[in-house]
């Protein structure tokens, strides 16, 4: 690579994300409303002052996946764009619609599907400017967020560059359904577990791995290799499903198996696994931006609104950064310019 040549610029930095977002050069082009010649034309010189493939196209369709080049380099990329927007005046950034951009929420299936999923639809239609990108994430709960993302998840220390904002407490508790429980010995103790079918997650393929839903097999000292132990890898959905037709007894929190529907009755209602705390993580840069501060209001807005509907309350206290007085008045003031 030739250093006293090398220039990135925020064009490169929108072609790249653009792909990113859509995962499709056409669907890219059309965001950027620049011809897909252009954009792939920007994209192959980029590569090669790079010194590497971002993207792997799909023949004939337009279709691309993320090298694992790309996923190293293209986190710095978008850094170019959101940099040079916090240069902008601030003046003109407060003049926008709740600073009307891209946002990435970035979370558990649980979160993005009890706790936002439901809301989102009206949140898309109030605010037809924000671009917002939804991505699951069920393992690796110590994540840094990029500049624009959310992260719903777990605990991190020493990361002085993020903020961390209490979410909930989750607790796992025992569940089957009327189907296993019909056929299947009674359970009145914990003990009881050990002739009972139990289905895990195994965000690992190490089944010396640990997680939050294998609380009981750890109480219990049952070897993990043990065969009334059913592991899943193909996502935490197959774990309801596998529960609610009769495939045996999962652990998962009273907020999950009840905003899900799960057709599941507790199993040992007094037997409890440890908490585990959800903490929004956001790189404390992108937080002076009003976009973040808005849409962190509404994240913790449905979290309140989804604990109501099961007749649960929020854990802890959420201050808004922004109040209906506020944004009502920065409606106002686009409305004047």
């Amino acid at each position: 690579m030739d250093y006293k040549s090398f220039s990135l610029n925020t064009n490169d930095a929108q072609v790249v994300s653009a792909i990113k977002d859509t995962m499709n050069i056409a669907a890219a082009a059309a965001v950027l409303k620049i011809p897909k010649t252009t954009l792939s034309s920007t994209l192959s010189k980029l590569e090669k002052k790079l010194g590497g493939i971002l993207f792997i196209r799909k023949q004939g369709s337009g279709e691309v996946t993320i090298t694992d080049f790309g996923h190293e380099i293209i986190p710095k990329l978008e850094k170019i764009l959101w940099i040079s927007e916090s240069m902008r005046p601030k003046k003109g950034i407060e003049g926008e619609r709740y600073n009307a951009g891209k946002v990435c929420i970035t979370s558990t299936q649980t979160i993005l599907e009890s706790f936002l999923g439901r809301y989102i639809p009206e949140f898309l239609q109030e605010n037809p400017d924000i671009r917002l990108t939804l991505n699951q994430r069920d393992g690796g709960f110590y994540y840094h967020p990029q500049a624009n993302e959310i992260f719903i998840g777990c605990w991190e220390y020493n990361t002085e560059n993020f903020l961390y904002l209490p979410y909930h407490r989750f607790t796992q508790k025992l569940w089957a359904s009327r189907k296993y429980l019909d056929k299947s010995p009674p359970i009145a103790t914990i003990e009881d577990m050990m002739y009972h079918r139990i289905i895990l997650a195994q965000v690992h393929q190490n089944q010396e791995h640990y997680s939050g839903n294998d609380f009981v097999v750890r109480r219990l000292g049952i070897p993990l290799s043990a065969p009334n132990i059913v592991y899943v890898r193909s996502g935490p959905r197959m774990l309801d499903v596998l529960a609610e037709e009769g495939g045996g007894v999962i652990a998962s929190s009273y907020e999950t198996t009840r905003l899900n529907n799960l057709h599941l009755e507790p199993v040992l209602p007094e037997v409890e696994g440890e908490e585990v705390s959800f903490f929004v993580k956001i790189d404390k840069k992108f937080m002076e931006n009003p976009l973040a501060k808005y849409v962190t209001d509404w994240i913790f807005k449905c979290r309140d609104r989804a604990l109501r509907e099961i007749d649960s309350e929020p854990q802890s206290p959420y201050v808004p950064f922004y109040n209906a007085g506020d944004i009502a008045a920065m409606q106002d003031e686009e409305a004047e310019e």
